[in-house]
């Protein structure tokens, strides 16, 4: 800017390589516990490398302690560490000891890592130019990538910004359902499991023989739910938040203001509502049991043709 300012016909040499960027991008809305959602990710995408990029050192922290507190192998990097530590955290990044490198946008300028799977903007970029520096970690020298970016509902405007800006759209998806996380969970076992020294699982044969033979699967399943956490919490598939159940309903002549009335009218505590083809997405309480004379209420697995393409009239609403 400078340059084009200040000197006339200025010549501009670029001495860095350029490299071939090929990553899919994919948005989604998220709840205000990003790090569930973030866990839930990291389970399905299953990326060998992934850097997450938050905003401040703390937070750097407060995320990588979360993730290895919900069983993913991640460390903080940021200004505040010493070039020991630094050096120390990249070493076992690169050699697949640590998979998640939480970082802030100064403590990752001038890394050099081209196998890095999967970037996920934890905290909104607070520029274009950074959600592609951000973003540039991964898909590199050819390579395959993918790019997820949470965003809040009061970032819809910066948002449509930074899609304006880009000159592309990205991706909307929804938060992957309990469904996928369980069997991603399951698989996540399967290759610890399958990384386990024989001299160490020798010492349990005959235990777990024992258990077989007396047909003790809810042991076995006991010992999953150790393992990988008992029973997933009921999410919105709408906001992601918890202690929701997306339900889809339709009915004759239904409209919003309809559609909330008879739910209350039978007491029912109503979340978001969001339009749908059709009829309507709705959130209420788990424990709820909807049955409403002329509306036909069916508990939803996914949210289709909502988060696609998003409008005005199809932006999820609290009744």
């Amino acid at each position: 800017r400078l340059a084009e300012r200040y000197m006339k016909s200025p010549v501009v040499i670029n001495v860095v390589r350029e490299e071939g960027v090929t990553y899919q991008e994919e948005a989604i809305l998220a709840p205000s516990d990003r790090l569930s959602l973030l866990s839930d990710l990291l389970y399905v995408k299953a990326p060998k490398r992934a850097i997450v990029f938050t905003r401040t050192k703390a937070e750097t922290e407060e995320v990588a302690t979360g993730l290895l507190r919900l069983g993913h192998a991640a460390r903080a990097i940021h200004g505040d560490l010493s070039q020991a530590d630094r050096e120390r955290v990249m070493r076992a990044f690169r050699e697949g000891e640590v998979r998640v490198l939480v970082a802030t946008d100064v403590a990752a300028r001038g890394l050099d890592i081209p196998e890095v799977d999967l970037v996920v903007h934890y905290r909104f970029p607070d520029k274009p130019e950074t959600y592609q520096h951000r973003s540039g970690r991964t898909g590199r020298a050819g390579r395959g990538g993918e790019v997820i970016l949470l965003y809040g509902p009061r970032e819809r405007r910066e948002f449509s910004e930074l899609e304006r800006a880009l000159g592309r759209t990205l991706r909307r998806v929804n938060p992957p359902t309990p469904e996928e996380v369980l069997e991603a969970k399951w698989h996540h076992l399967l290759a610890r499991l399958a990384r386990v020294p024989e001299k160490d699982y020798r010492l349990y044969q005959d235990f777990a023989a024992r258990l077989f033979a007396e047909g003790r699967v809810e042991v076995v399943a006991a010992l999953m739910a150790l393992l990988l956490g008992g029973a997933p919490k009921e999410k919105s598939l709408l906001t992601g938040e918890e202690g929701w159940r997306t339900y889809k309903a339709t009915g004759a002549r239904l409209s919003l203001p309809r559609l909330v009335a008879l739910l209350k009218e039978q007491g029912l505590e109503v979340g978001k509502v969001a339009e749908a083809e059709g009829g309507f997405y709705v959130d209420l309480r788990p424990e709820a049991r909807p049955e409403v004379a002329g509306l036909r209420l069916e508990p939803a697995r996914r949210v289709e043709g909502l988060l696609e393409t998003p409008s005005r009239s199809r932006r999820p609403v609290r009744a």
